[in-house]
C-alpha cells in the first residue's frame, strides 16, 4: 500500500458561523483504507502543517492535542496545544474532559493545568 501523498485543506463556515477546516487526504489507496493507513501520528503532522498557516485556530490546536495523545506523545508541547485550544475556545475545556482521546493523560497533572 502507498502512503498518503497529499494533504489538502479548505476553509468553510459552520452553521454557527465558526470557521472550519476540512482536511482531504489522497494517495494511491482506496478510500476505505485511508483511515486505516493514516495513523494518529500522521494526522497530528497534517494538523501541525495546517497550524503553520492558521496559528490561532482553536479546533486545530484541539485536534493536534487529540492526535498527538493517541500517537503516544505526552510531551509538554501536546499540552500546550490543548491549553491554547481552551484559550481560544473555552468550550473545549469540557469537551476535553469528556473526549476519550485524552483517556491516557487524564491523570497527568498537566492535563488539568492545560484546562485552567
Amino acid at each position: 500500500m502507498q502512503p498518503i501523498t497529499k494533504v489538502s485543506q479548505r476553509r468553510e463556515t459552520s452553521h454557527s458561523g465558526e470557521p472550519v477546516v476540512i482536511l482531504g487526504l489522497s494517495g494511491d489507496i482506496s478510500s476505505t483504507s485511508k483511515d486505516a493507513i493514516l495513523g494518529a501520528h500522521q494526522k497530528a503532522e497534517a494538523v501541525r502543517s495546517a497550524l503553520e498557516r492558521m496559528p490561532d485556530h482553536a479546533g486545530l490546536h484541539f485536534n493536534y492535542a487529540c492526535f498527538a495523545t493517541l500517537a503516544g506523545d505526552t510531551s509538554d508541547d501536546t499540552f500546550a496545544h490543548l491549553r491554547r485550544s481552551v484559550e481560544l475556545r473555552p468550550q473545549f475545556r469540557e469537551d476535553a474532559r469528556r473526549d476519550d482521546d485524552f483517556a491516557a493523560v487524564r491523570d497527568d497533572p498537566r492535563f488539568e493545568q492545560a484546562l485552567r
